[in-house]
C-alpha cells in the first residue's frame, strides 16, 4: 500500500511539472534552430 501511495505521489508531481517544462523546451528548440541556421550560413545567431 505504501509503495502505491509513493507511485501516485510521484505521478502527480510529474504531471504538475510537465507544463512548467514546456516553456524552456520550446525556447531551447527555437535557440537550437537559430544556431543550426547560423552554422549553415556561417554567421552567429543574433540575440533578441
Amino acid at each position: 500500500m505504501k509503495l502505491a501511495k509513493q507511485r501516485d505521489s510521484t505521478a502527480t508531481k510529474l504531471k504538475a511539472a510537465r507544463p512548467k517544462q514546456a516553456g524552456p523546451q520550446k525556447s531551447w528548440a527555437s535557440e537550437k534552430a537559430c544556431v543550426a541556421q547560423g552554422v549553415m550560413v556561417g554567421c552567429a545567431c543574433p540575440r533578441p
